[in-house]
C-alpha cells in the first residue's frame, strides 16, 4: 500500500512540475539588463511586459497576453519583467506604471503603452514587429 501511494504521490508532483514549467515555457521572465541584453540580441521582435504579481490590471490582461503568444509563436519573444523584482530596469526603462508593454523591433521601441489594452490594438502592435 506504501508504495501505490508513493507512485501516486511521485506521478503527481512530477505532473505538477511539468504543467508549471510547461506553462510559462512560452514567455521568457528577465531580472536584469544582462538577461533583457541577451534576450535582446538574439532577437528581432520582442515584446516586454513591466508587471507585478499584485496588480489587478496585470492580471486582468494574463488571457490576452497568452492568445498573442500563441498567436505570435515564433514570429515575436515575450519576456516579462517583475517591476517590483528589477527597479533598475523600471527606472532605465522610464516605467510609470504597469502593466507597462514595451514593443520592440531591431532593439529599438516602436511603441509603449501603460496600462490595459485591447486586442484589436494588442494585434496591431505585435504585427508591427513580428516577423512576416
Amino acid at each position: 500500500m506504501k508504495k501505490i501511494f508513493l507512485l501516486f504521490f511521485i506521478g503527481v508532483l512530477s505532473f505538477s512540475l511539468f504543467s508549471k514549467q510547461n506553462k510559462n515555457s512560452d514567455v521568457i521572465v528577465v531580472t536584469s539588463q544582462d538577461g533583457l541584453n541577451e534576450v535582446l540580441n538574439k532577437n528581432d521582435a520582442v515584446s516586454v511586459k513591466f508587471m507585478a504579481s499584485w496588480c489587478p490590471a496585470c492580471n486582468n490582461m494574463k488571457g490576452l497576453d497568452q492568445k498573442m503568444r500563441n498567436q505570435f509563436k515564433g514570429k515575436v519573444v515575450f519576456v516579462e519583467i517583475d517591476s517590483d523584482n528589477a527597479k533598475d530596469l523600471v527606472e532605465k526603462y522610464k516605467v510609470k506604471g504597469i502593466p507597462t508593454y514595451l514593443f520592440l523591433k531591431n532593439k529599438k521601441e516602436t511603441k509603449r503603452i501603460t496600462g490595459s489594452i485591447k486586442e484589436n490594438d494588442y494585434t496591431k502592435y505585435i504585427n508591427s514587429i513580428a516577423k512576416k
